[in-house]
């Protein structure tokens, strides 16, 4: 615990999202974002919590056809932020999470380095925590 009702986390996230063609649809790409990195979780009041997150994306891109695989862009790094707000109906160190996030994530991508690959969403959560919870 960082300061009281502030946490330190570790957050490792990842998006993907996959086109597929209308006609042939066993024919698909799928364009995959991750974020690594450090993150903070704020509790302004015990049942409502806030996240942030910051750190290192990249990207691993797949296709349903090989021969194209070969092509698709691969990622030289970059960076990825995370935004959370969720109501904890946990008790104790028992977190039980519902809420709302946003990820965007921002790549460098080779072999062209000329256009980036950006991802965003928002979406909704359901997640178990465990921490070292003060009692009030």
């Amino acid at each position: 615990m960082l300061a009281p009702n502030l946490y330190g986390v570790i957050d490792i996230t990842g998006t993907g999202h996959r086109l597929t063609h209308k006609e042939y649809t066993d024919v698909w790409f799928q364009f995959n974002s991750y974020l690594i990195g450090p993150g903070v979780v704020y509790y302004p009041i015990p049942l409502v919590q806030l996240g942030a997150s910051l750190g290192y994306s990249f990207v691993a891109n797949q296709c349903s056809d090989s021969f194209i695989q070969a092509f698709l862009p691969t990622s030289n790094g970059g960076v990825a932020w995370s935004t959370s707000v969720a109501f904890d109906l946990g008790k104790n160190n028992h977190s039980y999470l519902l809420g709302i996030q946003y990820f965007g994530a921002y790549n460098n991508v080779s072999p062209d380095n000329v256009s980036p690959q950006t991802s965003s969403f928002i979406g909704v959560f359901v997640k178990y925590a465990f921490r070292n919870k003060r009692t009030q």
